[in-house]
């Protein structure tokens, strides 16, 4: 005999993963606009060219920790301007219902360059204000896409 209800929660079920995958990518996708738009910023005022090699952004999620892409940014801090890369943490906790994309320099002078002169060498918040919807159209579409 075949359970009615128990079907409906297995489509509903497979339903929920495919929104959870489709959020997921869609960071992913978002976070990937963002780190392209950073890095090609005029607003830097590069001397050694750290902070723009060191720019990254990735999705931080309860299955993506951005961990890979934070080594490789330090990595490049490193390499163009030794003794000068940081790694602290940025202080989220990702959660079923709060995931983000986290747009950083691990540099010990990025905080500097965001608030100095009135914000005269930010980028990474004017990014994330301007790219914000554009984040939120890549999770619609990866949603989209993922539960077809």
């Amino acid at each position: 005999m075949s359970d009615p209800f128990g079907e409906l929660e297995r489509h509903f079920l497979a339903w929920v993963d495919a929104i959870g995958q489709g959020i997921e990518q869609g960071l992913a996708a978002g976070a990937a606009i963002v780190q392209d738009a950073a890095q090609a910023a005029d607003s830097y005022g590069d001397r050694s060219g750290a902070t723009r090699a060191g720019t990254v952004a990735y999705p931080l999620t309860p299955t993506q920790d951005g961990a890979d892409a934070f080594s490789a940014a330090l990595a490049a801090v490193e390499r163009e301007n030794p003794g000068h890369g940081a790694s602290e943490d940025a202080g989220l906790t990702p959660t079923e219902e709060r995931r983000y994309v986290v747009a950083t320099v691990p540099t010990v002078y990025q905080s500097l360059l965001e608030l100095s002169n009135g914000g005269e060498h930010a980028v990474l918040q004017p990014i994330m204000d301007a790219y914000a919807p554009q984040i939120h159209e890549a999770v619609e579409r990866a949603i989209e896409d993922a539960t077809r």
